[in-house]
């Protein structure tokens, strides 16, 4: 398990940090009160530091020895320190820190152990710095790579527009205004045509002096602007802001159309993502199954061996679904109901990769106590023509409903 190094002399501060540290999500907290513990704690598993908070005065070292030492191991570094000293900020800065902040109270503490949150989430971000200037996009790359931000280039819009289609998973954009081909505003527009805020995160930035430019950027679609030459920590406050917004609007998506406990899509969300795979295999008259899975007995398991059984048994089998489905449409639709869409498949191929699924299923042991318990499940499947995903799902119940009558462990196709 990856850990984070929390350095400060102070218990009371050290107690703090390890308390709010709780919330980091995915690592492990690990504390030290001077240079040569921490140097010890880190030497030990050294590929396992995810990041270190270190406060620049510990008995045992000057202000900048720390930082250098965790600078020069490649560990993300951010200094939480109760002295502020401008010209030191910015040496630590222009080492590649990831932030400095200064202990004004508790709300510090807390923006500190977030950093650590978000530099994990920014592992999995790619961001896009759009600038006709090499030095500055030079200057952007670093700040962004001390955020653990994976940073593509383009020198105009043009360019970006070829990057993007590359790489759609891009979830911010950084771009000048000024650019030869297609400039900033032009781009915004592109891309505003096809991707809400929601989607994407557009930065502005501009070094004219024009009065309107920061309004044209934020009415063209762009989520804020920055006049350059800029602040690396208004930079990074910026962004961390935007993206923190964005993360957010994720995760209210996500609860909308995701189920809490197995984490599979939701009834909702299977709604809108398979009406669609319908309608393009009837545009292009391709076959189309939809199945209904049920697990059998569940109901009698969870009486007998409580809820937390239960939950294992759902979250296990969805897991187990997925894996075995990664190309179909999945969602839990019930209690123990599941459905699966095989676009572009006929009732034959749909009941084959069933009856392997079935056969896998039936031999997994999920361990409860002493006891190894199995399970089974029953299906329907339907099959085109149909024009409605209601009749799909009917049908296929009537067949799920078939299968019980016949006895679990079973799959029902129509005739």
């Amino acid at each position: 398990m990856s850990y984070v190094l929390l350095v400060d002399d102070s218990p009371v501060i050290l107690k703090i940090l390890r308390h709010l540290a709780t919330r980091i999500d995915h690592h492990d907290a690990v504390a030290a009160a001077s240079l040569s513990q921490a140097k010890q704690i880190h030497q030990q598993n050294p590929d396992s530091c995810f990041a270190a908070v270190v406060d620049l005065t510990l008995p045992d070292a000057s202000s900048a020895d720390i930082v250098d030492y965790f600078i020069n191991a490649k560990v993300p570094t951010i200094v939480l320190t109760g002295n502020f000293d401008e010209k030191l900020q910015n040496q630590l800065i222009q080492k590649g820190i990831v932030d400095y902040v200064r202990k004004e109270g508790r709300y510090s503490y807390e923006y500190a152990i977030d950093l650590v949150n978000r530099l994990s989430r920014n592992l999995r971000t790619r961001v896009l710095v759009v600038e006709d200037s090499k030095a500055v996009r030079s200057h952007i790359r670093h700040l962004l790579q001390t955020q653990l931000f994976e940073v593509l280039e383009a020198g105009n819009g043009l360019e970006a527009l070829k990057v993007l289609k590359q790489h759609p998973e891009i979830k911010l954009v950084i771009t000048d205004y000024e650019m030869p081909e297609m400039d900033g505003f032009e781009l915004v527009l592109t891309l505003r045509h096809k991707l809400d805020r929601q989607d994407m995160v557009i930065i502005g930035l501009s070094s004219t002096e024009e009065a309107n430019t920061s309004t044209r950027f934020i009415k063209n679609g762009a989520n804020d602007f920055l006049a350059k030459p800029f602040n690396s920590e208004e930079f990074h406050c910026r962004i961390h802001s935007n993206m923190d917004n964005l993360y957010l609007l994720e995760r209210v998506q996500a609860m909308a159309y995701e189920d809490d406990l197995t984490g599979l899509p939701n009834r909702r969300w299977f709604y809108e993502h398979a009406e669609p795979a319908l309608a393009l295999t009837n545009q292009h008259h391709k076959p189309f199954c939809l199945a209904l899975l049920s697990l059998d007995e569940y109901q009698a398991l969870n009486d007998a061996y409580g809820r937390d059984l239960g939950d294992r048994l759902l979250t296990f089998f969805a897991r187990e679904l997925r894996e075995s489905f990664p190309k179909q449409i999945l969602a839990r639709t019930g209690v123990e109901e599941f459905a699966i869409v095989f676009p572009g498949q006929d009732q034959e191929q749909s009941g084959e990769l069933l009856n392997r699924f079935k056969q896998h299923i039936a031999v997994q042991a999920i361990e409860h106590g002493e006891e190894d318990i199995f399970i089974t499940f029953t299906a329907g499947i339907a099959s085109q023509p149909a024009r409605s995903l209601d009749n799909f799902l009917l049908r296929a119940n009537n067949c799920l409903l078939e299968a019980k009558h016949a006895g679990s462990n079973m799959i029902f196709g129509e005739e």
